[in-house]
């Protein structure tokens, strides 16, 4: 499913699917407790932006809906979602979240911890680069070490009957003393209850899907395809490059429905 698509379906999406507004009363931020800062990042639904918490004198990090969606009630329910999704799952491994609410504008919001890290993504992207600084730093053996700890994450949120459904390097996070946070929950489910999405619906980064995720039989997607996900980004840190290569995202799909990557070693040595 496309940005614009994934949108359209939030918009359409019954309240009741979504977690919408009147599911239950969010405390209201009228006091100033949060003196906003820059901005960190956009996604296709949300802004996350650092603000200072005056309360407990810190920066953390606030996910806000993006100008256009914020009343849109799709929007305002996936967002609430995905708080209490992360509000399930405490665990060393997963991004810590702090609190959901309502701004005295209007804005829900939720708080979740700074990250001052980079991601596994941008590690993988400089080792391929032959960045020296990177290369000395993140050996193999501390490149598995870290998927050790997603894994874990990953477990207990199955454990919790969770699937996160995007997990990619650019969504595990990297402290600087060690921390392993895996990040962006926002198209996960609870695969033991009914489905949020329609059958059909493609959902995901391609490069990194199941066969049944890339086919659009959401009702098959449970813990699997994130164990999938794993073994493609495990694949990456051992080989350096991904099962497949294609160019746009209709040919990853079609490489993930498809084609039988090569073993690990064969692709390192190509």
């Amino acid at each position: 499913m496309s940005e614009s698509e994934a949108l359209q379906h939030l918009t359409s999406s019954p309240l009741s699917a979504m977690g919408g507004p009147d599911e239950s009363v969010l405390p209201v931020e009228g006091a100033g407790r949060y003196v906003i800062g820059e901005e960190l990042g956009v996604g296709g639904m949300g802004v996350v932006r650092r603000v200072q918490d005056t309360s407990l004198r810190r920066d953390v990090a606030m996910k806000l809906l993006r100008p256009e969606f914020r009343d849109e009630p799709g929007f305002v329910g996936a967002l609430r979602r995905e708080a209490r999704i992360i509000g399930e799952l405490t665990h060393p491994a997963i991004i810590p979240i702090y609190e959901l609410g309502v701004c005295k504008d209007g804005q829900t919001y939720y708080t979740m911890r700074m990250m001052p890290g980079r991601s596994l993504g941008d590690v993988i992207a400089l080792l391929h680069m032959g960045d020296p600084p990177t290369v000395e730093e993140f050996t193999l053996r501390r490149l598995v070490g870290v998927f050790i700890q997603i894994a874990q994450g990953m477990d207990f949120a199955h454990r919790s009957g969770i699937v996160h459904r995007d997990l990619k390097p650019e969504n595990v996070q990297l402290g600087d003393f060690g921390e392993v946070f895996v990040t962006d929950w926002g198209v996960a489910k609870h695969f033991d209850k009914p489905n949020p999405d329609g059958e059909g619906m493609v959902i995901g980064t391609a490069a990194y899907m199941a066969p049944e995720q890339a086919a659009g039989r959401e009702e098959e997607v449970d813990q699997r395809a994130d164990v999938y996900a794993l073994g493609v980004m495990l694949y990456e840190v051992l080989a350096m490059a991904r099962p497949y290569h294609a160019e746009t995202r209709q040919q990853w799909l079609e490489a993930a429905k498809n084609v039988v990557p090569l073993p690990p070693s064969s692709a390192a040595r190509a």
